[in-house]
């Protein structure tokens, strides 16, 4: 710890070393959910490269790249017409969202690992128990099979718009009367 102080201010910095690699989707099209999603894609990209920042958790991002991410994220809220405490809400949530899908990667390619196995062979070993388990009990069969893809990047976009559709209804009710769409 010569050139930081503490384990922690070194963990924040390995934090926002590794948040300068998200892509920012580039000039925001004004269009928020579409936005968010481009931001969403490319955070996640950056967490599947790098597994280990699930160990540290999200961090209080006093660094520099995470100052220009939450920037970005505000610039996209922006035309909401949302006050900064609920644009900070909504940047929360997402990314609660994403670190959450990706501490399931995680957790799961740690499983794979611990097993000594490769994808493909616990993709087959996870089949063939469910195969197995059928006659006997096809409900647990049927939940089995209906998992093997909680970690797909078809789950990831199902969450994703869940949640995105989420926020958009939480803020068209709590939108003053003169800033709401027509129904």
């Amino acid at each position: 710890y010569w050139h930081v102080p503490s384990k922690a201010d070194l963990y924040e910095l390995m934090f926002d070393a590794a948040l300068g690699e998200v892509e920012l989707p580039g000039p925001t099209s004004g269009d928020w959910q579409d936005g968010l999603r481009a931001l969403a894609r490319s955070t996640h990209l950056m967490l599947q490269r790098h597994h280990w920042l699930m160990l540290l958790g999200i961090q209080p991002g006093l660094g520099p790249n995470t100052r220009r991410y939450g920037e970005y994220g505000m610039r996209i809220l922006s035309g909401l017409g949302a006050d900064p405490q609920d644009r900070t809400e909504v940047l929360a949530a997402l990314n609660n969202y994403i670190f959450g899908f990706a501490h399931r990667e995680t957790a799961r390619d740690q499983l794979i690992k611990r097993a000594g196995l490769t994808e493909q062979q616990w993709q087959q070993r996870l089949h063939s128990y469910a195969a197995h388990t059928r006659p006997g009990d096809p409900e647990l069969a049927r939940d089995i099979e209906t998992r093997m893809h909680l970690t797909s990047n078809d789950s990831f976009e199902f969450g994703l718009d869940c949640l995105l559709s989420g926020i958009a209804m939480r803020l068209a009710r709590t939108a003053p009367s003169s800033s709401r769409q027509p129904d």
